[in-house]
Formats: C-alpha cells, structure tokens, sequence
C-alpha cells in the first residue's frame, strides 16, 4: 500500500491513531456488514508493527472471524477509511487467505496422574509453603 498526493507525491499518514482526532490517519479496513437492523462495521486495523513509510510500499495485515452475521449477510464490502481527502491510496497482491491454526499433537507432553493432591499443585505454582 501506498499514499501520493495529488501531485503524486509520496503521502506520510499518522499511524499512532486510529480516531477522529488524528488529522493525518493511516487507511484502516473495515467489513460493512448489511444485517437486518443495518449495515454494520467491523474494523480491521492494520497489525504491521513497522511504522509507515512514505517513499516506499506497506504492508497492510489484519484478520477477522467469520462470525454469524458475516456468514449470513446479504451483503458486504470491504472499505478502506482515511487518510484524509485527496490523498490515493495504492493497493497492490491483495488477498484474502483463510488462517489455519497449527495443529498440536499432546499425546506424548502431558504425564498423566490423578493422585496429585489440590493443595500440592498452589505451592508448586505459587513456589511457597502454605
């Protein structure tokens, strides 16, 4: 992603603040869900942790859960809000990719003993006598 001016200058937006109060806000995504009591949002703000830089192109990184609502929607669209008028925002390699958790395999990590005593188990965790 990047941002030019109107005369096509590179564009350095505030990424500190996602509110109405910052005059310069970096893009922040946003899911419009239309549900039956209206369009509702979902705000995806961007997880980078670089800071943004203007000359050159930045990664924009964020995910959501298909809940419900989302899933039953009639419709919806993806939004970007800010950076402030007449100032472009430039996309490239968009996608949207389903995130599949590592699976993890706990058969041979956990011991097995049902004879450990409740009041054992808060010293050992709190690593002091009772």
């Amino acid at each position: 992603m990047k941002l030019v001016d109107n005369d096509d200058n590179p564009y350095a937006c505030d990424s500190s603040l996602y509110s109405d109060d910052n005059e310069d806000p970096c893009p922040i995504a946003s899911i419009y869900v239309d549900l039956p009591t209206g369009i509702e949002p979902i705000h995806m703000p961007n997880k980078s942790p670089h800071e943004w830089n203007a000359t050159g192109w930045n990664v924009y990184r964020s995910d959501f859960i298909i809940n419900l609502d989302l899933a039953s929607a009639q419709l919806t669209e993806v939004k970007f809000r800010g950076p402030k008028a007449g100032i472009t925002v430039i996309l490239d390699s968009v996608s949207i990719v389903e995130h599949t958790p590592p699976t993890v395999d706990c058969s041979g990590d956990l011991v097995m003993n049902g004879n450990l005593p409740v009041r054992t188990s808060l010293v050992f965790f709190n690593q002091q006598p009772y």
